[in-house]
């Protein structure tokens, strides 16, 4: 399952209870101290809230299952990748990587400099492949005896003047307005909304 057989769209409110299912799929997917998943999995569930006040996406296989989430929360200083989850028969398919793609052509887009991740310890390879380094900084875990969790910095390689105010020339994509309607570059607004309140841009792949 890569981009091109897989849809991202913005995650959905009545997506929610399939959401949490597919987090406590992925989290339980790898090997914890014993006792620690009980306390673990109910701090991630989320809310209703928290995918409206966050920038948050869903991924669909062409048969409509979920098969994986994304959600970054956007600060002052840096992009927190709050959320990244997929579903264990997806793991190591390429799904995680076209993800983290998709969030680093979103950073290109948007300006966003610095991504910051604190991933499960079984997940810290799979960030350094794709060029997080360990900033040396330790996060604790809300659990009693649970594991401690690296500070990983992502660093934007893309020149931010080209990502400010217009679309690069080079970057094919894709656009969706409310989830709904698609569109090429002949039929979209030039100028990069500050806010997409409604407008996504979905950007693949650029041309290098």
């Amino acid at each position: 399952m890569t981009a091109e057989s897989a849809t991202f769209l913005p995650a959905n409110v009545e997506s929610l209870a399939e959401i949490n299912a597919l987090i406590q799929r992925s989290k339980r997917h790898w090997p914890w101290p014993e006792g620690y998943l009980e306390l673990a999995l109910p701090l991630h569930r989320l809310d209703a809230n928290y995918l409206i006040e966050n920038d948050c996406f869903e991924v669909r296989s062409k048969d409509g299952h979920l098969i994986a989430f994304l959600a970054v929360i956007v600060t002052l200083e840096y992009v927190l990748l709050d959320q990244l989850w997929v579903d264990p028969p997806h793991i190591r398919t390429g799904v995680g990587r076209d993800l983290c793609n998709f969030l680093f052509e979103r950073a290109w887009l948007l300006g966003w400099s610095k991504i910051v991740v604190y991933p499960d310890p079984p997940a810290e390879g799979f960030y350094t492949k794709l060029g997080f380094k360990d900033t040396g900084e330790r996060i604790p875990s809300r659990v009693p005896g649970g594991p401690t969790f690296r500070v990983m910095l992502w660093t934007c390689r893309f020149p931010l003047s080209q990502a400010e105010g217009t679309i690069p020339a080079t970057v094919p994509f894709l656009w969706v307005d409310q989830g709904a309607t698609c569109g090429s570059r002949g039929d979209m607004p030039q100028e990069i909304p500050t806010r997409y309140d409604w407008l996504m841009f979905c950007v693949f792949r650029p041309l290098r």
